[in-house]
């Protein structure tokens, strides 16, 4: 079946050459021919007599790299090439590191042409695609953050700030001018001043299971006292029918009942168990599905941390000049260039005072890196948006536990685009990434503790974009 298909390919190739005007430029419907060869994207849309009706995509066509001009080399390799012309054109085109906007935009084009319709609980038809998973290196503090369209860091910022506090009222967010969780404020909860919405709850959120899961459990009265010194504290007794009263716990049943901070037990394990497979942050939590204001999209980060290399300590105390180290970034970085972890292994291991220095300069020994996975994403709403906030979090998290950073996974369970966004998607295709935007963070350095973080503690400098895009509010 894939000879036949590459053999069609290449004949589609051939035609394309023959039919090629004297101009030497391509015409709209051979670009098209290119780019579902490429990656067999939008290759529905060659079937459009009219190029007029889908004129918006032809910025797709140019972000995607696709050339204008004839060139006899490349199209050469279109047709005599013995390889897939799928993997041909990869070669051609494809970015060896591609950065958040080249995923992001992969991500759309995959949507748009291999994605299947659904309906959804709003009403709103979509369309999806599954098992999504992009990495970034955050080793120099880098952010992931969209740059084609306006992506708003201050409001990820406010957001994470106040998640990570476990406090589940808006009020924190509209005194940072933050809406967005005024639509699911639980009714009867709400306060308002001079007519405006200023306060209201959002039940067991994504900050209540991270702070405060809550765990309720019932036991034989004589369980208590070991369970109270596991962190639980005594309810009161239960009474249970008669029939009962023969049974293991002799009628004589009690309640008892703690709550689970999952942000201060990653912490901690960061900190005392840092090579544990289980630092897990879940807002999943099943009991609790039907009494939250949103089933949680962003549902699962896991943290995972490993050593640093000798020269990986050198490269990062020459990038980042600690406090009263700052003449030594020169001849830190020149002997990174020099060391080799292997061939000094030996050389180390007998003398480990030879590098007393990065230890007293405060150089981080570990690295940490998170996953993120995400069990539904609203990629032209949501997505910037997420994955600045648990990039963010990363690098809070590895200032207070005394770590560099290292990567940001991104793993996408079910991305969809809905049908009342294709028009902002179009334009936002249709707008480059902006070439002078290299995101950063900036935290301050003298928050130890990941619960004190103030909104002015937390910048993202650096970033630039090539303009806002405007899409309906998010159907979730």
């Amino acid at each position: 079946m894939s000879r036949v298909m590459n053999e069609k390919r290449s004949e589609a190739a051939k035609q394309m050459i023959a039919d090629h005007d004297q101009s030497n430029f391509y015409t709209f419907r051979q670009r098209v021919h290119l780019l579902s060869l490429q990656g067999n994207y939008m290759a529905g849309l060659a079937d459009f007599t009219d190029p007029s009706q889908v004129g918006d995509l032809l910025c797709g066509l140019d972000n995607a790299r696709i050339p204008f001009q004839f060139d006899p080399k490349t199209s050469a390799l279109l047709v005599t090439s013995k390889s897939s012309i799928k993997d041909t054109f990869s070669k051609v085109f494809q970015k060896p590191h591609p950065t958040v906007d080249d995923n992001v935009r992969e991500m759309v084009l995959r949507i748009m042409n291999e994605g299947a319709d659904d309906e959804t609980r709003t009403g709103i038809r979509s369309r999806a695609i599954n098992s999504v998973m992009h990495t970034y290196d955050i080793s120099r503090r880098q952010v992931p953050s969209v740059s084609s369209k306006y992506t708003w860091n201050e409001g990820v910022v406010v957001e994470l700030v106040w998640m990570v506090s476990g406090d589940t009222n808006i009020r924190f967010l509209k005194e940072h001018k933050v809406n967005i969780w005024d639509p699911w404020v639980k009714p009867g909860t709400e306060v308002f001043e001079n007519g405006k919405l200023v306060a209201g709850e959002l039940p067991k959120i994504y900050q209540h299971q991270w702070r405060g899961w809550d765990d309720t459990r019932i036991v034989c009265r004589e369980e208590v006292d070991a369970l109270e010194q596991k962190g639980y504290t005594f309810q009161g007794m239960l009474l249970t029918p008669d029939d009962l009263s023969s049974g293991a716990c002799n009628g004589s049943v009690a309640v008892v009942r703690r709550k689970i901070d999952q942000l201060a037990k990653v912490i901690d394990q960061l900190k005392n168990k840092p090579d544990d497979r289980g630092i897990i942050l879940s807002a999943w939590n099943v009991a609790e599905l039907d009494e939250m204001a949103l089933r949680p999209c962003h549902t699962l980060c896991q943290f995972f941390s490993k050593p640093m290399s000798v020269r990986e300590r050198l490269e990062w105390m020459g990038a980042y000049k600690p406090a009263g180290f700052e003449y030594m970034s020169e001849e830190v970085l020149n002997l990174a260039a020099e060391h080799d972890d292997r061939r000094h292994e030996d050389q180390l291991k007998h003398h480990p005072e030879t590098l007393d220095f990065l230890d007293k300069a405060g150089v981080p020994k570990r690295k940490l890196s998170s996953l993120l996975y995400m069990r539904s994403n609203d990629v032209p709403l949501g997505h910037s948006f997420n994955i600045v906030q648990y990039a963010v979090l990363t690098h809070m998290v590895a200032q207070v536990v005394g770590m560099a950073t290292d990567t940001f996974t991104y793993v996408g369970g079910d991305a969809h685009i809905y049908d009342d966004q294709w028009p902002g998607v179009l334009e936002w295709l249709g707008q480059e990434p902006h070439p002078d935007s290299h995101p950063t963070i900036e935290l301050n350095p003298h928050i130890k503790d990941l619960f004190e973080f103030k909104v002015s503690d937390v910048k993202i400098t650096g970033y630039k974009h090539s303009g806002k895009v405007k899409f309906p509010k998010a159907a979730v």
